[in-house]
């Protein structure tokens, strides 16, 4: 996984950065190593290329299934990607996930689960990078993508990590949200 992803990685990281040239605030606050979930709003099919430019270390990200049934499935598997069933509950999606935290490696998930096509800033987060993180005691960063994914037009703002610090975990997903939007009205 480790060279296809360096790879893939090095490719993206360059066209991302010469396509939209991102303004990034916060990227003092990436954890060097250890566990880690990122997650961010998701507002765009770009969305995995500002998560990836923020992060040194690979990334499994969290993808829709269907992807793993069309031309994109080579190259999901190749990077470790972890399929998810949006239509029900996925134990097995958030088994395999906490096994990578175990190792200390990386997840990145869009908690609304789907792009938001909406006029609100974020739609309702679905519980599995809450429950990840409880499981694992796992820090959760949170990235706020706004603009467009056009040149000098795309803003990432990197927030400090967030823990749960609580067993509610309904509770801390709404407190996750909410931090995200704060972050979002923070980079208008």
């Amino acid at each position: 996984m480790k060279i296809f992803y360096k790879i893939y990685h090095f490719v993206l990281k360059i066209y991302t950065k010469i396509k939209f040239n991102p303004k990034i605030y916060g990227i003092n606050n990436i954890p060097s190593k250890g566990k880690l979930i990122i997650i961010s709003n998701h507002k765009s099919n770009y969305d995995f290329l500002a998560m990836g430019l923020i992060a040194k270390r690979p990334i499994h990200f969290v993808v829709k299934s269907s992807l793993y049934r069309g031309i994109l499935s080579p190259i999901l598997k190749s990077i470790e990607a972890i399929p998810v069933d949006r239509s029900k509950k996925n134990p097995e999606t958030i088994k395999l996930a906490t096994n990578y935290l175990k190792k200390d490696e990386i997840i990145g998930i869009f908690p609304e689960g789907t792009i938001n096509k909406t006029s609100k800033l974020t739609m309702d987060f679905k519980i599995g990078a809450i429950k990840m993180a409880y499981e694992t005691n796992s820090p959760i960063l949170p990235i706020a993508i706004l603009g467009k994914y056009q040149k000098n037009r795309l803003y990432i703002k990197i927030d400090k990590p967030f823990y749960v610090e609580s067993t509610n975990l309904t509770a801390e997903n709404e407190r996750l949200r909410m931090r995200l939007e704060e972050n979002l009205r923070g980079i208008r």
